[in-house]
């Protein structure tokens, strides 16, 4: 029978994701539940994207011949490419922001690290560790915000979790900095 109440959801193999995506051999526990409702999280206007060869931060087509040849702006790009290889990226919003786990340069495992966002506008933040209260900066909507703290065990209301406590210069953000300075260097630009 072809009848649509019987058509089972869509989720996302959580195996195969963490293997693809996450360089690990399990899925965190909060992730892991987002894996089930992976199609309603489109409908929220966050997509999970289980491909390992998905990388929208490495794409390069849509630069200018001037911004290729701007000194100053590829050394940010080339900084800007060595942090996101150290971030475990696993979906985008609506919004064109990236978000995913923050390895730094000693490849923390994902279990124990913070999540990031990369900003449309390229800024990295570190919005919080649960990916329930991550996503809920997102969601306006009332009846989607109930369903994710449904779906995650967030109480009502979706409190923001506090932002990881991080030691100077292991951020994103401090790492970007230091790249950057170092390839400004490297160009004779300071």
């Amino acid at each position: 029978d072809d009848d649509e109440d019987d058509e089972e959801r869509v989720a996302i193999d959580a195996a195969a994701f963490a293997r693809q995506r996450l360089d690990a051999t399990h899925v965190p526990h909060d992730l892991g539940i987002l894996l089930d409702f992976a199609e309603e999280l489109g409908g929220m206007g966050f997509s999970i994207n289980p491909n390992s060869d998905w990388a929208p931060w490495d794409d390069v087509s849509q630069l200018s011949e001037a911004e290729k040849s701007d000194a100053g702006f590829m050394a940010d790009r080339r900084a800007k490419s060595q942090v996101n290889a150290m971030i475990a990226f696993v979906g985008q919003t609506n919004s064109g922001d990236l978000i995913g786990y923050w390895r730094g340069p000693t490849k923390t495992p994902v279990s124990k690290a913070p999540l990031v966002v990369l900003t449309k506008a390229g800024e990295y933040k570190l919005p919080g560790l649960s990916w329930g209260h991550t996503l809920l900066q997102y969601i306006s909507d009332p009846f989607q915000r109930e369903a994710l703290c449904a779906w995650t065990g967030i109480p009502d209301g979706g409190k923001a979790t506090p932002a990881p406590t991080m030691h100077a210069g292991e951020s994103p953000a401090d790492m970007h900095r230091k790249l950057r300075a170092e390839h400004r260097k490297e160009a004779g630009l300071d």
